[in-house]
């Protein structure tokens, strides 16, 4: 289906494109004309996505000041998030991101303290061929003096063989590093994928919020493994660079 080279949105192609504009493309290429041309997406945001956008939020904030203010800043954050949310689910769902973004900056604190960030949610544009290719990366670091992209992803479920299986074959992950190496012309040593548990915990039928909280944080403290777990994934560079070819 040829899609259309402009559309009721004010979107051209000359604009770019981004990766999930080619995702939704690969799933359905008319519903992906039909977004472009104006058409919204039925229902709420998920839960799961919800916690996803605003855990994203709050390490943007967070690197972006971690040796100063950082803290405070995404307090502060997750203050303003709390004001007006009166649904239990709701309020459930900040305790949740509350707790599990506290305990992973503990968590990892000394250890990103001592890397460099050289970069974090940079946007970019590339171009290939003809095509504008649009996105934007969570942050890149300096690790024994190569740079690494570093990617976030939110799951409510972390299994160490099938993650690694797909990160081995993930096309955003590649697709940022062969622009990231075009921009900045050097070569990365590979892709650090950040991946944090969205907990599957439920609040008990008499239990309240505090408790709840306490409950959810002890258990983090006794199992950071099961929440928190980072993969350095290196990619061949002949299959990154079969992969360039197909850009």
């Amino acid at each position: 289906m040829a899609v259309s080279s402009r559309f009721a949105t004010g979107y051209t192609l000359d604009q770019g494109v981004t990766n999930s504009m080619l995702s939704d493309f690969v799933a359905c290429s008319q519903r992906s004309e039909f977004q472009l041309d104006g058409w919204q997406k039925s229902g709420k945001i998920s839960r799961a996505l919800g916690f996803g956008t605003r855990f994203h939020k709050c390490l943007e904030n967070y690197y972006g000041n971690y040796r100063g203010a950082g803290a405070s800043i995404v307090d502060k954050l997750l203050n303003l998030w709390d004001l007006g949310v009166t649904d239990e689910i709701e309020i459930l769902d900040t305790v949740k991101l509350r707790v599990v973004f506290n305990e992973y900056c503990d968590y990892y604190y000394t250890h990103d303290l001592t890397n460099t960030w050289l970069s974090l949610e940079e946007v970019f544009g590339v171009t290939f061929g003809k095509t504008l290719r649009r996105g934007k990366v969570d942050g890149i670091q300096i690790v024994n003096k190569k740079p690494w992209l570093f990617e976030t992803k939110t799951s409510s479920r972390i299994d160490d063989q099938e993650q690694t299986a797909r990160l081995c074959f993930a096309p955003r992950n590649m697709w940022y590093i062969i622009a990231m190496e075009k921009i900045m012309k050097t070569e990365f040593a590979g892709c650090i994928q950040n991946v944090v548990r969205n907990p599957g915990m439920r609040l008990g039928v008499k239990e309240d919020m505090p408790t709840y909280r306490d409950r959810l944080e002890d258990d983090i403290r006794r199992r950071p493994d099961f929440y928190f777990q980072r993969y350095e994934i290196i990619y061949a560079r002949d299959r990154i660079n079969e992969f360039k070819d197909q850009l």
